[in-house]
């Protein structure tokens, strides 16, 4: 999805001025509100920056909470940060529905990995849509036109999960 396919969900004005607002200082929180459901439209924001995407009608308490950690994260990230020394450890545009709070933070979710270049772990019961998960990020992230590969880690014998999943070394096992 492109971002301007998504200006249909949110208009180009509030683009605009995100992309200002980011401009100016990428550290200030970017707070959308919007009436629209879907879930292309709060996975694309999530990757543009937003802090946080929010439904109307509003909820005031879940407005005032939400507007309090955007400013103590904003706090935080004026602050100089502490350094250590030890190392820490197919198109189915629309198949997902709902704008319950739980899913709203799954769309969340889907925007912020989506743009990174990082493994992801979907958990969850069976029946729960963790293939449609997989899908949405894959599709809103670096690799859409790449081949998509889900991975069913209930299908891979224990013993070898690890290693499919991070790697080994030659000799780590029979058969490495």
């Amino acid at each position: 999805m492109s971002l301007s396919s998504t200006c249909d969900c949110l208009t180009s004005r509030a683009w605009r001025s995100t992309t200002q607002i980011r401009r100016h200082d990428a550290r200030i929180p970017v707070i959308f509100i919007t009436t629209a459901k879907g879930a292309d439209a709060a996975i694309e924001a999530m990757k543009q920056g937003a802090y946080d995407y929010l439904f109307k009608p509003l909820d005031l308490h879940q407005l005032r909470d939400v507007i309090g950690e955007a400013m103590e994260v904003s706090r935080r990230m004026r602050q100089p940060s502490v350094v250590t020394e030890t190392i820490p450890e197919a198109d189915i545009e629309g198949a997902i529905v709902g704008s319950c709070p739980a899913m709203r933070e799954v769309y969340k979710s889907i925007g912020r990995v989506a743009g990174q270049d990082v493994p992801v772990l979907i958990t969850g019961e069976s029946g729960t849509g963790k293939d449609v998960i997989a899908h949405a990020i894959y599709q809103h992230g670096n690799r859409a036109l790449a081949p998509f590969l889900a991975l069913n880690c209930a299908a891979i014998p224990e013993h070898l999960l690890e290693s499919e999943l991070f790697g080994h070394e030659k000799g780590a096992f029979t058969g490495a």
